[in-house]
């Protein structure tokens, strides 16, 4: 009941505020000079992240964005992976897609997680294409102890936030072209061919 309480609070107070959350990581702010903070803050088990990713090659593997496991299958299929505590005995946390990315194409990816209101999502180009199914979530331990090669490819415009935060306040937050998702993801696929 407590966490119902809390969550609510929280969406009331997400939907009276006019302007945006702040994220902890985007693109035109600095980079950390420590970034202990930065997972540390995520550790408590609200995360909320967004980015366009282009995977060269399929299957691709690893940990391009040095704080959580991404992969794609051979047959397109994304899998977003938020490492558990070592302690924690649930083991890491994985998001599966229905739908598939390809190889050489740019895709936005949006992602929720949130410990308190055991709910996860995630947004493969504005579709959904996850929602948890468990109310039983591991402690997150973001950082940069996972390891993995084999990623091929290239992220860009990566925002994270400590919060978890509703598709309306996710999906918009890294469009490429103000006019729009839909020509967000054309410009971001013109931008890769023109590459």
């Amino acid at each position: 009941m407590k966490r119902l309480l809390l969550g609510a609070l929280l969406c009331a107070t997400l939907a009276a505020s006019a302007e945006r959350p702040k994220p902890l990581l985007a693109p035109d702010a600095p980079a950390p000079k420590d970034a202990a903070p930065v997972f540390a803050a995520l550790d408590v088990g609200e995360v909320a992240c967004s980015f366009w990713i282009r995977f060269d090659k399929l299957p691709s593997r690893g940990n391009p964005l040095g704080f959580l496991g991404l992969a794609a299958e051979k047959d397109g299929t994304l899998a977003v992976t938020i490492p558990a505590k070592r302690s924690d005995m649930l083991g890491d946390y994985t998001f599966r897609s229905r739908g598939k990315v390809k190889a050489g194409q740019w895709h936005h990816v949006a992602f929720n997680y949130s410990l308190l209101m055991s709910r996860a999502s995630l947004y493969v180009d504005g579709h959904l294409q996850f929602e948890n199914d468990t109310v039983f979530f591991p402690q997150p331990a973001f950082g940069p102890r996972l390891e993995g090669d084999g990623f091929a490819g290239s992220v860009r415009d990566l925002f994270v936030y400590d919060i978890a935060l509703t598709s309306d306040y996710l999906l918009p937050a890294t469009v490429v072209n103000a006019k729009g998702f839909e020509n967000g993801i054309a410009a971001a696929r013109a931008d890769a061919q023109a590459a």
